[in-house]
């Protein structure tokens, strides 16, 4: 019936099929394509209900197996491995169904993909390198894929698993028959993240290493003393466990760059230049404060809007997203280290994190011109953009950190973290507005603790870091 061939798809994978007609016979039955697609890629964002829901709908034969690399790390090797092996370009999404048909890109996915399936999955277009569902050691997968096929998924947590039971659950009518005998335990349904959007299910169980979620008829009897709870740790839904660390980083890196000395210097002069402009100072204190203070928060909202886009551009066009953890820690450790040198350069005029010296004198002639509240709006949207070089710092960190929860998802986030940055500036405004502090006080006490402000700053962006580089944060 031919020769045994293999299909090292990834490293530690070998797909074995039968090649000539037994491997076009198999194309009656399901057959697997590997899908590389990454959550807040906005290409991906694009594609991901395509092959995740519409191909899955009209190809029945169709099984998809898809490998998320932006938020699970060990996913992102293999990835790394395939794209050696078949010597592709770095890019995602990424559509194989064999080595003749590999489909990189959404406008190539769109365009071609449906093509390229009615030919393959249709027997028109043979290909002995179809890897066959009956035949690919599902639980000798690399990685934490996800296995879509019609309306059910397997989701792999863990190590171990039963290949022909993991099969069976995919392809067997009554769902019920094919766990009868074996060990599982029902648990609730989640939902799952695709690229901008996610799908439910309705029932779900919990195997050695795996999930099985699908929609439509539940277990008959799922009390009976068949049913048991295999050993090992349950799943985690790494999405949820994240958000309390991601949100102790974004608060964390907004506290560092809300006491930035060249802000506080920068608000100084806006409500000095109101105070000095006329009568009824106190009231217009406070509101050109607001104002300045707004129009840096909408301002630098629209800054991490870009920033986050840009590293999803650079993850999905480069391959590189698996190490921006490296990156960014190495980067937070170059600022952290910056923050340290001024802390003992301050007052000598050497500062590396401070506002350029050749920006200074255009932001006081701009900030001497305010002499209203929506002059004050408008100079301060201006302003930010010289206030980038020596704030932007912990703002790129963190945009770094949200970009694979893609836009939507991250958008609560960035409105936090330009509300602690503008903290500052909203108390100072009213304290100097309501008459319990005065603008001198203030400049002397920036100047007296901008040592201390830069060590504190340093400290937190070592420790910050570290922990990124090392996998902690």
């Amino acid at each position: 019936m031919g020769t045994i061939w293999t299909l090292a798809v990834f490293a530690g994978l070998s797909c074995f099929v039968v090649s000539g007609a037994a491997a076009s016979e198999s194309l009656s039955g399901p057959v697997c394509a590997w899908y590389f697609t990454g959550v807040g890629c906005s290409h991906c964002a694009e594609i991901d209900p395509l092959v995740l829901g519409n191909w899955l709908e009209t190809y029945p034969t169709l099984a998809v197996i898809e490998y998320e690399i932006y938020e699970k790390g060990g996913n992102s090797l293999v990835y790394d491995h395939f794209v050696e092996q078949y010597d592709l370009e770095y890019g995602i999404p990424l559509f194989f169904l064999s080595p003749d048909h590999i489909l990189r890109g959404d406008r190539k996915i769109r365009e071609e993909g449906f093509r390229m399936l009615d030919g393959t999955l249709s027997g028109s277009d043979d290909d002995a390198d179809i890897v066959d569902l009956d035949t690919c050691p599902v639980t000798q997968l690399d990685g934490f894929p996800k296995i879509w096929y019609r309306d059910r998924i397997l989701i792999r947590w863990g190590a171990g698993g039963d290949d022909h039971l993991l099969r069976q659950l995919l392809i067997a009518d009554d769902i019920g028959a094919a766990l009868e005998g074996e060990a599982f335990s029902p648990c609730e349904p989640r939902a799952v993240r695709r690229s901008g959007s996610e799908v439910t299910f309705d029932h779900a169980v919990r195997l050695k290493g795996w999930t099985f979620q699908w929609r439509g008829a539940g277990l008959d009897d799922p009390g009976t003393p068949a049913l048991f709870a295999p050993s090992g740790d349950p799943p985690r839904d790494s999405s949820t466990a994240s958000t309390p660390v991601t949100l102790a980083k974004i608060v964390a890196l907004a506290m560092v760059d809300a006491v930035n000395p060249c802000a506080l210097a920068v608000l100084t002069l806006v409500l000095l230049s109101i105070m000095t402009s006329g009568a009824g100072a106190q009231q217009r204190v406070i509101w050109a404060g607001i104002a300045f203070s707004a129009a840096v928060f909408v301002m630098y909202l629209v800054y991490g809007l870009i920033i986050m886009s840009l590293f999803s551009l650079a993850g999905s066009v480069a391959g590189v997203r698996h190490e921006a953890g490296l990156v960014l820690g190495a980067f937070a450790l170059l600022l952290g280290l910056a923050q340290v040198y001024d802390a003992k350069a301050a007052g000598s005029g050497g500062s590396v994190t401070g506002m350029p010296e050749r920006f200074r004198s255009r932001v006081s002639l701009l900030v001497s011109t305010i002499s209203s509240t929506p002059g004050a709006f408008l100079i301060g949207a201006f302003v930010t953009v010289f206030l980038l070089p020596c704030t932007i710092g912990p703002y790129i960190i963190a945009g770094g950190v949200l970009s694979p929860m893609g836009l939507l998802t991250a958008v609560p986030y960035l409105v936090l973290y330009n509300a602690v940055f503008i903290l500052p500036m909203v108390a100072i405004t009213f304290a100097i507005g309501l008459g319990l502090g005065r603008l001198d006080t203030l400049t002397e006490w920036r100047t007296r603790n901008i040592r201390t402000i830069h060590a504190f700053s340093g400290v937190i962006m070592l420790l910050f870091g570290f922990g990124l580089m090392t996998g902690v944060l």
